[in-house]
């Protein structure tokens, strides 16, 4: 749990050490479209652009969002009778995707259930990923780009 955290803040990391460019995905509230814009570091890079990450990817939350309102979004997003048509129940207290109360383990597995019925990421709280968030005790299901 904490370690993929790591991971994924040691990966945002090494992007702006060496200045490498990152893709961001954002979609119009009025489509389920993404497109891609290329974000760099301080200096322009004379080498091609890769294309945009294609295959399985995941939404997950951002872990420099601040808990608390993390845990907003989620309980918002798995309200009772939820405009997602999500069922947030595997998040529960005892249940394989609760995480021990980690919210950003959770609101990720929250974002990721939104991303897969709707196509979209919040990027006010998460991103695109390419590395599977999945532990042993909880999946989440791949997105298509």
């Amino acid at each position: 749990m904490a370690t993929l955290m790591n991971v994924l803040i040691i990966m945002y990391f090494l992007f702006s050490l060496f200045n490498l460019e990152i893709y961001t995905a954002t979609s119009s509230s009025s489509s389920s479209s993404f497109s891609w814009r290329r974000e760099l570091g301080n200096k322009p890079s004379k080498r091609r652009s890769p294309p945009p990450p294609s295959g399985n990817v995941w939404c997950v939350a951002r872990p420099t969002e601040h808990s608390m309102d993390l845990a907003r979004f989620k309980q918002s997003a798995c309200k009772r009778n939820n405009t997602y048509g999500i069922d947030c129940r595997r998040t529960l207290p005892g249940r394989n995707c609760n995480f021990d109360g980690d919210f950003v383990m959770q609101t990720s597995f929250v974002l990721n259930l939104i991303f897969i019925k709707t196509h979209t990421c919040h990027f006010t709280y998460g991103y695109i990923v390419k590395l599977d968030p999945s532990t042993k005790k909880c999946h989440f299901t791949p997105g298509r780009i």
